[in-house]
């Protein structure tokens, strides 16, 4: 599939993306099926962004993680070596929410971001997800 096959997909899906593995997205094409698509590493620079979140957004999107035990498992997973920024910050809740502050102006305003790097208590972070009705859905963040 050529990139602008792969990106075509995504734009004609929206808020059709299940989930991000690597630099690949599951996309939901109709009432029953799904396909894979190849979404690039990080936002293009055509890309808009989104240049600041609101609060009441960036509450809405610590709750969406934090209500699913699933993504919090999967987000503070030891593989992703954010335990000792979790414990600077004081707890999994106030990592989600200062990375997403850190994200402002980062994230793209709708659909796939990928590897985005922010910058939080001194350290790279990795973020991985997408943005649906302007709400930034956290799937996975990680420190290399």
């Amino acid at each position: 599939m050529s990139e602008s096959e792969s990106r075509a997909g995504l734009e004609g899906a929206k808020e059709g993306i299940l989930f991000i593995f690597g630099e690949w997205a599951l996309v939901k094409v109709g009432t029953w099926a799904v396909r894979w698509v190849r979404v690039s590493r990080a936002v293009k620079s055509s890309t808009k962004l989104i240049s600041q979140f609101s609060t009441s957004t960036i509450d809405e999107a610590v709750g969406l993680v934090m209500k699913n035990s699933n993504d919090v498992k999967h987000i503070f997973a030891a593989k992703h070596n954010l335990g000792p920024l979790v414990n600077k910050l004081g707890g999994q809740e106030n990592t989600i929410r200062t990375v997403l502050n850190a994200a402002n102006g980062k994230l793209p305003a709708s659909g796939v971001f990928n590897n985005i790097p922010v910058n939080v208590g001194g350290q790279t972070i990795f973020l991985r997800g997408n943005v649906i009705n302007g709400v930034p859905r956290i799937c996975t963040m990680f420190i290399k």
